[in-house]
């Protein structure tokens, strides 16, 4: 294994690019994420979801099957599985279900999840059925975990389920040439004051468990409002940031091209269209109309190649968060 490879994500890249295809993420939505509930185990502290309860009128399996089928149509290649908790004893039934919908119709599927319940058996299912899983690791500091889960033994569960995850090819390289990696494992990190000392170690902690490394910004809604002290200075996490790119090549970010999941189309958990998972300027309903509407839609809307190149760097989104990245 080459030490500086750099690191990519299955399903946020794909091998076609590692052999040398374009993908126009420009001119095209390449990802669908469904938000299918956003009730969860955890409180997390920064948590931007406002409704995590179970509610009347979620998106129902049948209707999750319907467009990913209309998604395979359009030539969309990732299904972006997230809530809440997708993966709860209680929601597993359904998640199984989905993902393998999912790989039967040529999608990449990118579980988000806290990975607190992630059992032998689910973990065999997920890489059976070609998932990649993203994973909060926001510390490596147990107690600093616990305290922004506020669940106690959170970082010890978490831990253990990513070993769980190691033993399967979820854990292994899914495909390489010789200066990248794609590998099945990410890990994200909400940058906030209580781990913006952490951000050279938690990269290179994903490079030595062979996941990708991704910093999240803190949103502005839910909880996150009511602890202002996980605010951060913007200097000083870029500051942050740049020292644990230089430490850790191999998770190099490009911050000169806009976000990827601009070429997104979400729909949540009541079937409301969105942009990205964290947007909520919704555009319509997906229950008035086709999936290839609702893309048609987010063009119409948004004057696309213009929008996603002028949001290269800071994301309008998340225009009034506490943290500029």
């Amino acid at each position: 294994m080459k030490i500086n490879k750099k690191i990519r994500l299955q399903g946020l890249s794909f091998r076609e690019e590692l052999e040398g295809e374009m993908i126009d993420f420009s001119n095209k939505v390449v990802y669908m994420s469904i938000i299918p509930w956003e009730f969860c185990n955890w409180s997390c502290r920064y948590c931007h979801e406002d409704r995590r309860v179970k509610e009347n009128d979620e998106l129902s399996l049948y209707e999750i099957k319907n467009l990913i089928g209309q998604a395979k149509d359009l030539g969309i290649k990732t299904l972006l599985f997230l809530g809440g908790e997708v993966l709860l004893d209680s929601t597993w039934p359904i998640t199984k279900e989905v993902v393998y919908e999912a790989n039967r119709n040529g999608l990449i599927t990118l579980i988000y999840t806290n990975a607190s319940q992630i059992t032998e058996d689910m973990a065999k299912h997920l890489a059976d059925n070609n998932v990649s899983v993203a994973i909060k690791i926001d510390s490596l500091n147990r107690e600093k975990y616990d305290y922004l889960t506020q669940r106690d033994g959170s970082f010890d569960r978490v831990m253990k389920s990513i070993e769980i995850l190691k033993k399967t090819s979820i854990g292994e390289t899914a495909y390489e040439n010789e200066n990248e990696r794609l590998v099945r494992l990410l890990f994200t990190t909400v940058g906030n004051a209580s781990n913006i000392d952490e951000y050279v170690s938690l990269a290179r902690f994903a490079t030595n468990n062979n996941a990708r490394w991704m910093m999240e910004a803190l949103n502005h809604r839910g909880d996150v409002i009511y602890n202002p002290g996980l605010s951060v200075d913007p200097q000083k996490h870029s500051r942050a940031m740049e020292m644990a790119m230089f430490l850790n090549p191999e998770q190099h970010h490009d911050f000169s091209t806009a976000c990827r999941l601009f070429s997104c189309i979400t729909i949540r958990k009541k079937g409301e269209i969105a942009v990205c998972p964290q947007d909520y300027n919704y555009l319509g309903n997906i229950r008035n109309c086709n999936l290839g509407e609702a893309v048609n839609m987010i063009y119409r809307s948004i004057n696309e190649k213009q929008w996603r190149e002028e949001w290269a760097g800071d994301c309008p989104i998340k225009s009034k968060h506490l943290m500029t990245v």
